[in-house]
């Protein structure tokens, strides 16, 4: 038995099936057709590799800027904190006097 993958999804499926059982594509079963799936199926699996390193880089980035707004949005809070704090300090001051 020979595992082929289906050159429209990528998926491992025995050479024996006639329909990929992942997105229901009908697998060709002469030789010629079969080197040629095993070629297109080589590079839809290098381009599905390929995006997942593309969106792995992109989840990254993005992780980055919302640690990075979160830490600026920290800041903001404890600075707005301390203002008022600051400030009911200074009226209680002012209104004993």
């Amino acid at each position: 038995m020979i595992i082929i993958f289906c050159p429209n999804c990528g998926n491992q499926i025995n050479d024996n099936e006639k329909f990929c059982s992942k997105c229901g594509n009908q697998i060709k079963r002469d030789s010629q057709d079969n080197n040629e799936q095993m070629k297109q199926s080589e590079k839809t699996t290098s381009d599905n590799v390929s995006q997942n390193v593309d969106t792995e880089k992109n989840y990254t980035k993005y992780k980055y800027i919302g640690i990075f707004i979160a830490v600026i949005l920290l800041l903001g809070l404890v600075s707005f904190g301390a203002y008022s704090y600051l400030l009911i300090k200074i009226q209680n001051k002012l209104s004993k006097m």
